[in-house]
């Protein structure tokens, strides 16, 4: 056996050190030992502004306000919320809520201090995810830039993900059991696998640990087998020591998990969605990725380069590692919700790549061609920055007039209007139009919250509960049945198959609903004032003398309900323009 300092020996290298038998490993898996530049100690604060600044655009999904109206209605309910109370066409009907922890969460941050509340939980915990990723890459002996720059990778392209919602706790429950995973991998000590069944008691409160179980399960299964097919070259062998925690901590956790009534025995509704039944095959983040490839092109790219590692170089790869990487990018390819979650499973595997050493003869060349290739990377990353985050952050006006509203997840604070049925449920409420009324599922959960608890929504995008929320599209007869005068509408089939002309008018448009009220009596008064004719933005239809008054006028009914300087600013200028009406 060679002496310290310089090689140390095949077999002592195992038993102490894994797989790093190149003697610049310490029991870590980290290369302190090795100069990295006098800015190496910035590389972890630096993954970390840059993702911060990367996830943080303006609160729009939908699904949060739903959330949202569940916290409200445990707190007035004082307990869980198990079966449906937001709707008045499936009352009553059982689910299990996996995110009632995270729902009463949200609701006492926005409760408290508002939005600014639910925004500082989500970067928090996408901080915490950073902190995980880029610890798991030195872990895998990525250098502190290479461990930056797959942090910033892995982040950047799923940062369409990071939505304030439940996902965000699985997303740290990933990282954090993947890093509690590979650490006992390099160091079975034992201690911290024994917090796995306290892990996914949590999770499974807060948003549902079956992300997690099949990680577990994938790790489990290559380590026991690993136990009795000992791997060659890269590969760690699974010693003993490693099992001796592993399983029973595994084993409890399962049981923990059993005994739990939101744990295994409750996750009939993740199979609902993963089979698409009910119709859960048409929501967006359960489609394939390529159903949309140009809004996800960075995170496409990264799945390509690893199915090809995976395909045509598989053994220069630790066997774990690809396993896992082989099971989350499948995932990710056949439904979007995995992509960040894939993301995070492949930083260990990228990092491992980026950990070895070149030979000594052509250590000078290589290391020029893999800085210049890093360096390619950084500024790639920097350009999807720019684009998605700066550039993406001005809205557009088409070739037809159209106007195109600025990127989702462009750079920005507080809650994107634009995105959900705000003017159109402020009217309501002003005018006070009474009784029940139809929605389509996407307008269902900020509906709940901002008329709710009073008013009940006709739907919402949950297919365990409601079924097909398309179907109505497609039975006229089904929706007229209901006897419904109200309605807020958002799809083009809508207008087409239940709400005609003739027994409809439309009172209010803002930019994803139209509020929609049935041509009888009672309504009469609000049709003959309000009834929108030519309120579409365009400030070419001012010029027509016959329709610039009653333009003006839906335009100001318009921002009353609805802040748009967008709109302020075409009407100030109709305004200016013809001053005399």
């Amino acid at each position: 056996m060679k002496t310290k300092g310089k090689m140390v020996g095949r077999k002592d290298s195992r038993a102490d050190q894994g797989r790093w038998n190149k003697g610049r490993w310490d029991k870590d898996g980290m290369d302190r030992d090795l100069p990295h530049g006098r800015f190496a100690s910035l590389a972890g604060p630096w993954a970390l502004i840059f993702s911060l600044l990367a996830v943080t655009f303006p609160v729009f999904d939908v699904d949060l306000y739903w959330h949202l109206a569940n916290g409200r209605a445990m707190r007035l309910l004082g307990g869980i919320v198990n079966e449906e109370v937001l709707s008045f066409t499936h009352p009553g009907v059982p689910f299990v809520n996996h995110e009632w922890l995270a729902q009463w969460m949200f609701f006492g941050l926005w409760d408290r201090w508002g939005w600014a509340g639910l925004m500082g939980l989500k970067l928090l915990l996408v901080a915490l995810v950073v902190a995980l990723l880029f610890r798991t890459a030195r872990l895998e002996g990525a250098a502190p830039w290479n461990a930056a720059l797959v942090t910033c990778v892995a982040v950047m392209a799923g940062f369409f993900r990071f939505h304030v919602r439940p996902e965000l706790f699985s997303l740290a429950g990933l990282a954090l059991l993947q890093f509690l995973l590979l650490r006992h991998r390099r160091r079975p000590t034992g201690s911290l696998l024994w917090s796995l069944p306290v892990l996914f008691l949590v999770w499974d409160w807060l948003h549902g640990a079956a992300i997690g179980w099949l990680y577990l399960a994938g790790f489990a299964l290559f380590m026991n087998v690993r136990r009795f097919y000992p791997g060659k070259n890269r590969e760690t062998p699974c010693s003993r020591a490693l099992l001796k925690t592993l399983n029973p901590a595994g084993l409890a956790t399962v049981a923990v998990s059993l005994i739990n009534p939101y744990g295994l025995r409750s996750y009939g509704h993740f199979w609902t969605l993963a089979t698409g039944a009910h119709g859960a095959d048409r929501i967006l983040e359960l489609q394939p990725v390529w159903r949309n490839p140009g809004d996800h092109l960075l995170l496409l790219l990264v799945l390509i380069l690893v199915v090809l590692k995976l395909v045509f170089r598989p053994r220069h790869q630790e066997g774990v590692l690809s396993f896992l990487a082989a099971i989350f990018v499948v995932a990710a390819i056949r439904y979007l919700r995995f992509a960040e979650m894939s993301l995070i499973v492949l930083v260990p595997f990228v990092a491992q790549l980026m950990s070895g050493r070149p030979q000594p003869s052509r250590r000078g060349l290589r290391r020029d061609r893999v800085g210049l290739a890093l360096a390619g990377v950084w500024l790639v990353l920097g350009l999807v920055f720019l684009q998605e985050k700066v550039l993406a952050a001005r809205g557009t006006v088409s070739a037809g007039g159209t106007y195109v509203l600025p990127s989702q997840t462009a750079w920005g604070w507080g809650t994107n209007d634009f995105l959900i049925p705000r003017g159109t449920a402020d009217f309501v409420r002003r005018h006070g139009l009474a009784g029940e009324y139809y929605n389509n599922a996407n307008l269902g959960g900020y509906l709940a919250f901002a008329l709710g608890p009073e008013r009940k929504i006709f739907q919402f995008n949950m297919p365990p509960i409601f079924g097909d929320v398309t179907a109505m599209m497609n039975n006229p007869a089904a929706f007229a049945s209901y006897g419904l005068d109200l309605g807020f509408a958002g799809d083009p089939g809508e207008f087409r198959q239940l709400f005609s002309q003739e027994d409809w008018a439309c009172v209010y448009n803002d930019y994803v609903s139209s509020l929609m009220v049935r041509r009888v009596p009672r309504f009469q008064g609000i049709i003959q004032r309000y009834e929108v004719r030519h309120f579409r933005t365009l400030e070419q239809l001012a010029r027509d003398p016959a329709v610039r008054k009653r333009l003006v006028f839906e335009m100001t009914v318009y921002l009353e309900c609805m802040p748009d300087e967008r709109v302020r600013e075409i009407l100030d200028r109709i305004v200016a323009r013809y001053p005399g009406g």
